[in-house]
Protein backbone atom coordinates (compact mmCIF):
# COMPACT_ATOMS: atom_id res chain seq x y z
CA UNK A 1 0.00 0.00 0.00
CA UNK A 2 1.45 3.17 -1.21
CA UNK A 3 1.60 6.46 1.86
CA UNK A 4 1.49 9.61 0.58
CA UNK A 5 4.72 11.48 0.96
CA UNK A 6 4.13 15.08 -0.26
CA UNK A 7 0.79 17.18 -0.84
CA UNK A 8 1.75 19.94 -3.20
CA UNK A 9 -0.95 22.92 -3.93
CA UNK A 10 -2.18 23.10 -7.77
CA UNK A 11 -3.28 27.08 -7.45
CA UNK A 12 -6.40 27.46 -4.95
CA UNK A 13 -8.37 24.66 -6.26
CA UNK A 14 -6.76 21.44 -6.21
CA UNK A 15 -3.72 19.40 -4.72
CA UNK A 16 -1.10 16.93 -6.46
CA UNK A 17 -0.62 14.33 -3.85
CA UNK A 18 3.09 12.60 -4.34
CA UNK A 19 2.86 8.70 -3.37
CA UNK A 20 5.92 6.75 -1.70
CA UNK A 21 6.20 4.92 -4.96
CA UNK A 22 6.75 7.50 -7.01
CA UNK A 23 3.21 8.01 -8.88
CA UNK A 24 2.40 11.70 -8.71
CA UNK A 25 -0.55 12.11 -11.86
CA UNK A 26 -3.57 13.50 -11.23
CA UNK A 27 -4.57 16.48 -9.79
CA UNK A 28 -7.18 16.71 -6.29
CA UNK A 29 -9.77 19.12 -5.77
CA UNK A 30 -10.72 20.15 -2.75
CA UNK A 31 -14.49 19.54 -3.10
CA UNK A 32 -13.72 15.54 -4.04
CA UNK A 33 -11.23 15.20 -1.36
CA UNK A 34 -14.14 16.56 1.39
CA UNK A 35 -16.53 14.25 -1.23
CA UNK A 36 -13.83 11.13 -0.53
CA UNK A 37 -14.02 11.98 3.16
CA UNK A 38 -17.80 12.39 3.30
CA UNK A 39 -18.47 8.81 1.82
CA UNK A 40 -15.44 6.85 2.64
CA UNK A 41 -17.52 4.27 4.17
CA UNK A 42 -19.76 3.91 1.69
CA UNK A 43 -17.21 4.01 -1.45
CA UNK A 44 -14.67 1.24 0.54
CA UNK A 45 -17.82 -0.61 0.99
CA UNK A 46 -18.81 -0.64 -2.23
CA UNK A 47 -15.13 -1.27 -3.34
CA UNK A 48 -15.50 -4.80 -1.39
CA UNK A 49 -18.54 -5.70 -2.79
CA UNK A 50 -17.33 -5.49 -6.26
CA UNK A 51 -14.15 -7.51 -5.09
CA UNK A 52 -16.24 -9.96 -3.61
CA UNK A 53 -18.46 -10.29 -7.14
CA UNK A 54 -15.37 -10.29 -8.99
CA UNK A 55 -13.90 -13.14 -6.60
CA UNK A 56 -10.62 -10.93 -6.70
CA UNK A 57 -8.47 -11.67 -3.14
CA UNK A 58 -9.20 -8.80 -0.43
CA UNK A 59 -6.23 -5.97 -0.20
CA UNK A 60 -3.61 -7.34 1.25
CA UNK A 61 -3.25 -4.72 4.12
CA UNK A 62 -6.72 -6.60 4.73
CA UNK A 63 -10.16 -5.92 4.42
CA UNK A 64 -11.33 -2.76 5.79
CA UNK A 65 -9.31 0.76 5.28
CA UNK A 66 -7.80 2.59 8.47
CA UNK A 67 -9.62 5.59 9.62
CA UNK A 68 -7.95 8.59 10.83
CA UNK A 69 -8.35 7.46 14.69
CA UNK A 70 -8.42 4.14 15.68
CA UNK A 71 -8.86 0.95 13.25
CA UNK A 72 -11.16 -1.01 11.54
CA UNK A 73 -11.01 -4.51 10.91
CA UNK A 74 -13.75 -7.09 9.74
CA UNK A 75 -16.51 -7.72 11.91
CA UNK A 76 -18.09 -10.28 9.59
CA UNK A 77 -18.15 -11.80 6.37
CA UNK A 78 -21.66 -13.22 4.79
CA UNK A 79 -21.44 -14.22 1.52
CA UNK A 80 -20.05 -11.92 -0.64
CA UNK A 81 -20.24 -8.90 1.45
CA UNK A 82 -17.53 -8.01 4.01
CA UNK A 83 -18.65 -6.03 7.25
CA UNK A 84 -16.15 -3.26 8.97
CA UNK A 85 -16.20 -2.16 12.32
CA UNK A 86 -14.21 0.20 14.10
CA UNK A 87 -12.34 -0.09 17.43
Amino acid sequence: MSAVRAVEPVGHYAVRLVFDDGHDTGLYTWAYLRELGETHAEKWQHYLDRLAKLRHPLPDAGACAPLTHGRQYVQARSGDRVECASE
